[in-house]
């Protein structure tokens, strides 16, 4: 059946399921802090923060060490933290890493004295938008504490050398753009210009 399926179809097809299993990698990590832990207050709901992309050594795929909220509200966007969620690497169909945003509402503490961010009523912050650049996807309660995205392979003007940044994995179209600190994101469709692949967490 898939002779009559265009490669990039199965590529995205591949992607879209390589983003699922880090979304369930997140939530359970998520779910499995109890709360009776001492030092960061553990608190189930809260998520990691991303890992840094130039990180080497055994740094690679570990959250940052420190708070991504604040002064530090620049690292809620990076890798997927896999290291840090206990998972093997996961790639999308081009081999490429995946990346992560985390609304800073639901960015995890760092320390025990620190006021807890995640209750029952807590609004996560970040929007994401349909193809056209208008239609919001994230109303109604759906915006979203988390995305992970399947940059794919690089687009014209992408130039995939050291040091990492978003931008030069994750685009834009139609005035909303994948690499901007705290969104709004799109989910676009496939262009010569755009190719991300989008998971959400929802608040």
């Amino acid at each position: 059946s898939l002779r009559s399926r265009s490669p990039e179809a199965v590529r995205r097809d591949q992607s879209a399921a390589a983003i699922e299993q880090a979304r369930q990698a997140l939530i359970a990590w998520s779910l499995s802090r109890d709360g009776t832990s001492s030092g960061r207050g553990l608190s189930p709901v809260e998520l990691p923060c991303p890992a840094d992309p130039n990180a080497v050594g055994n740094l690679i795929g570990e959250s940052v060490g420190f708070s991504c909220a604040g002064s530090s509200a620049q690292w809620r966007i990076g890798h997927l933290p896999w290291r840090t969620l206990g998972i093997v690497r996961i790639t999308d169909a081009y081999g490429e890493p995946l990346w992560y945003a985390v609304d800073q509402q639901f960015a995890v503490r760092f320390q025990a004295n620190t006021a807890r961010r995640v209750n029952s009523d807590s609004l996560a912050t970040l929007q994401v938008f349909a193809a056209d650049g208008v239609s919001n996807l994230s109303l109604n309660g759906e915006t979203a504490a988390a995305v992970i995205f399947a940059a794919g392979p690089p687009v014209a003007g992408q130039n995939r050398v050291n040091p990492l940044a978003a931008n030069q994995y994750l685009e834009g179209v139609n005035g909303q753009n994948n690499a901007t600190l705290g969104g709004a994101y799109i989910a676009g469709n496939l262009s010569s210009n755009f190719n991300d692949q989008l998971g959400v967490i929802t608040g």
